[in-house]
């Protein structure tokens, strides 16, 4: 199981006509932002029934490794909840690729367009809409598989094998990259200063999940991002430091992924290998959880991510199973919460140039 694709809500009928491929241009392979390649299942937030927000109950997972599927699919949920394998098989659009695909993603403003990255190195646009299951744009297929690429290097002589990457909200041409080695780099599309730029040090193991700020509201945190990591920790950075602003390091196993909440300021998501999803208000509280749940078997937890609405996040565990919970009023934000989280920021720069100035102290003697 990897990311799971949150599509708008919408049901087919079962006679829908072929339509036209939308007229767009030939995509950008650097337009698409990436995925984790284990990322190909889609379920629908919007059919998700409501649960009791206050213990976080999840519904039945689907067992996907039951459905006899192909490895180059594609599985959309739109039956109402609760969902079932006889009604996954039936919605399952498969679609007729010779290369796997390892990340997909739908299109933010139309709802039937599916964008996929493929093993080869395509990048390929179905429409739920078409009968047809071949693709209905594609970008050219070359020995070097983008056919537009961007070779990340440090300083011009370090390659970055990278891991993760986030585009900050608005912005399509910076974006930040996680890599193996455990660093972190900031980095641009195009212009004079293109590919890698700055470097952030802070984990000591492979950073597994990045995400940057995505709620937008009367105060700008679109410079935050947290990552995740094999180090049991995840860590909130500024696009402004280079060092982290602070260590959440509650978990006991790696943690696989993170995920700011789409619409709170303070609240994210993160999963790890013991099988718990944690929800973290910073301006609740920023040693503990708000609220944790474990998986019953204790499977690893790879993948989180959250609805456009906010209120419903699913996670993806490596038996192949998808669970759903409804976060409920704990992921509302309210006006306050805004100016809260800027005074919460503040106390945690103050309480990091403090350690930071005793730990100058100490070595000084």
């Amino acid at each position: 199981m990897g990311h799971s694709g949150m599509p708008a809500a919408g049901r087919r009928t079962g006679h829908v006509q072929a339509v036209d491929p939308p007229d767009l241009q030939a995509l950008d392979p650097l337009d698409v932002q990436a995925l984790d390649p284990l990322d190909v299942q889609a379920l629908d937030p919007l059919d998700v029934q409501a649960l009791d927000p206050l213990d976080v109950q999840a519904l039945d997972p689907l067992d996907l490794k039951q459905l006899n599927l192909p490895s180059a699919c594609i599985l959309q949920m739109n039956t109402p909840a609760p969902y079932n394998l006889k009604q996954a098989e039936k919605s399952c659009f498969v679609p007729m690729l010779q290369s796997s695909v390892m990340s997909v993603c739908f299109a933010r403003f139309h709802p039937n367009l599916v964008v996929g990255g493929t093993y080869s190195g395509q990048i390929v646009l179905w429409d739920n809409r078409s009968h047809r299951r071949t693709p209905v744009q594609r970008t050219p297929l070359s020995a070097a598989a983008h056919t537009e690429s961007m070779e990340l290097v440090y300083n011009k002589s370090k390659p970055v094998a990278v891991t993760g990457m986030a585009f900050p909200t608005g912005d399509v041409n910076n974006y930040v990259v996680g890599s193996e080695e455990g660093t972190v780099y900031t980095a641009c599309r195009h212009g004079s200063k293109a590919g890698i730029g700055e470097m952030f040090e802070g984990h000591q193991g492979p950073v597994t999940g990045i995400s940057c700020h995505m709620a937008v509201g009367p105060i700008d945190f679109s410079h935050l991002f947290v990552t995740s990591s094999f180090d049991w920790t995840v860590k909130l950075w500024t696009t402004k430091h280079n060092k982290p602003l602070y260590s959440f390091e509650d978990n006991a196993d790696y943690v696989y992924d993170v995920m700011w909440s789409p619409v709170h300021p303070a609240l994210f998501a993160c999963v790890d290998g013991m099988g718990r999803l944690d929800l973290w208000n910073l301006n609740n509280d920023t040693e503990v959880p708000t609220a944790s749940v474990t998986i019953e078997g204790a499977s690893a937890l790879n993948r989180v991510r959250w609805a456009a609405t906010g209120k419903e996040v699913a996670v993806g565990d490596s038996e192949g199973r998808v669970w759903i919970y409804d976060v409920g009023e704990l992921a509302v934000p309210h006006a306050e919460d805004w100016t809260r989280f800027a005074r919460t920021l503040v106390e945690i720069r103050a309480n990091r140039a403090d350690a930071e100035e005793e730990g100058a102290v100490e070595l000084s003697n």
